[in-house]
């Protein structure tokens, strides 16, 4: 699929999705950050999204049910995130058909405020110490990772952004998927 930016992989627990910029204190399994941050999901089970209030209104994390890998798509005004469970790992149509499906079932949505030209995507157990706050393209960051192709920066305007979380039985499997669009 030519429009795949990246992905990012994790062995479950929340992403973060927010501005490099600020995200770049997050230190993850080596403070309390991801303890605290699995904490909230725990006190609100229901939830699949938490705004990240020490950051303002800049940074969000999203659970996607599980450990496995997200796509990151381009999409006109912002970036789609796909988790998808599917019966053909060598196809990416489900990934081209979740971007050409309507919202339906938002279960959470919302509104950020990005203060940088760059977006970070990063499974919420690594430090993101060194995190540059620019980009000119998606890329992967040189900073130490316990998990390789955990983290992935986006070239994004700043500005403020809307973003949705729903989940979907397509033709060809189950998706979850997050979708940041300029507002």
């Amino acid at each position: 699929m030519s429009n795949i930016a990246h992905y990012v992989s994790f062995e479950g627990g929340p992403i973060l999705v927010g501005s490099a910029k600020l995200l770049s204190s997050w230190r993850g399994i080596e403070s309390t950050d991801y303890e605290e941050l699995c904490s909230l999901f725990d006190h609100v089970p229901s939830s699949h999204c938490i705004p990240l209030t020490r950051f303002g209104n800049s940074a969000i994390a999203v659970d996607f049910g599980g450990a496995g890998t997200i796509r990151v798509l381009p999409i006109p005004d912002g970036i789609a995130l796909v988790r998808a469970w599917h019966d053909d790992p060598d196809s990416d149509d489900i990934y081209a058909e979740a971007l050409q499906v309507a919202p339906s079932n938002i279960e959470d949505s919302g509104d950020i405020e990005l203060n940088s030209t760059a977006i970070v995507i990063a499974w919420a157990a690594e430090s993101l110490e060194g995190l540059p706050s620019t980009v000119s393209g998606p890329t992967r960051p040189s900073i130490n990772l316990s998990v390789d192709d955990s983290v992935v920066l986006f070239p994004l305007s700043g500005g403020r952004y809307s973003w949705t979380r729903d989940e979907l039985n397509l033709s060809g499997g189950q998706v979850v998927r997050f979708i940041l669009r300029s507002s």
